[in-house]
């Protein structure tokens, strides 16, 4: 009976991770380290478990922040989509998931503190500015997310700052090389909250929050959605033209399908109707993972033939 107990309680907290979103922060960690290996740079390999499990630490961190801030708000119903539902289903309570939030970034300040001692205290500056983005998305004083912020913070905290993050971990530098080639990723995360924002547009305007597509209104913020994913591919292509990515970098372009296919459900969708794209958030974080394996894997390619 108490092995039953425990096994309940440790599948509503993993529900609550939203482990189908933590590729959005595992991903970029692992192209920042394999951008440096493909330049050439010396790697210090022992650095990436560190570094990965902190980044990973951190979105938990902000998905459990996300559901109680946005359930103490109204934000989160039991008819909307954006939250895990472990708070509306009365599965956990408030202060739990919070303090869970709190444990998360504690246990990820005890690995960046080790990154400091490896690599030096530039990693310091990173491990203060990625915890208090996770926590200042949607936690108070600030809570980015309610003020149409969302998506440019989410572009640099979990796409360029960890990708270039992984790389200065990895090697003690910064290279301007690594930062263009966060820039596609980048895009792709971003893409995967504007997604929950643009099926949530309805929801928030009840709620009294402001995002982006809420901003914008269904048919512009669609078109902002298209942007993020057809960018990354036309950004692959001036990173080979310009000499920073190898020719092997097109295998990204395997990837198309499930991005068409995720614009074609956009375009399909009527404005209001939540249910058209109740689970284009997920099919972008397979998108962005789908893209992001298939970049890892022509790095290696360029490092193993430079």
């Amino acid at each position: 009976m108490c092995w039953d107990h425990f096994k309940n309680r440790a599948w509503v907290w993993f529900r609550a991770a939203r482990p189908f979103s933590l590729t959005a922060s595992a991903t970029p960690v692992f192209i920042g380290a394999a951008a440096s290996a493909a330049l050439g740079y010396p790697v210090d390999w022992r650095a990436l478990p560190l570094f990965f499990f902190a980044a990973v630490l951190i979105h938990v961190a902000t998905n459990y922040f996300g559901d109680y801030f946005d359930f103490i708000k109204g934000v989160d119903k039991d008819y909307t989509y954006g939250s895990s539902g472990v708070l509306v289903e009365g599965s956990l309570k408030t202060y739990e998931i919070l303090m869970g939030g709190f444990i998360c970034l504690c246990v990820a300040a005890i690995l960046g503190l080790s990154l400091v001692f490896l690599k030096g205290f530039s990693i310091l500056v990173l491990g203060i500015v990625g915890v208090l983005g996770g926590y200042l998305y949607a936690g108070y004083p600030v809570g980015y997310k309610y003020h149409a912020l969302g998506d440019f913070f989410v572009f640099i905290l979990m796409g360029v700052l960890l990708v270039c993050g992984a790389s200065l971990a990895l090697t003690g530098w910064l290279s301007s090389k690594v930062f263009w080639m966060s820039l596609p990723i980048s895009s792709l995360v971003a893409a995967i909250l504007h997604a929950n924002n643009l099926r949530d547009i309805s929801h928030d305007k009840d709620a009294g929050i402001q995002t982006l597509a809420s901003v914008c209104g269904h048919q512009l913020a669609s078109r902002i959605y298209y942007g993020y994913v057809i960018f990354p591919y036309a950004a692959i292509l001036i990173l080979i033209l310009s000499g920073i990515l190898s020719w092997y970098a097109v295998i990204v372009f395997f990837s198309v399908p499930l991005a068409f296919e995720n614009c074609r459900h956009v375009f399909q969708s009527r404005s209001g109707s939540a249910e058209d794209l109740a689970k284009l958030d997920q099919e972008t974080a397979k998108l962005h993972l789908s893209f992001g394996v298939l970049q890892i894997s022509a790095l290696i390619i360029q490092g193993a033939f430079l």
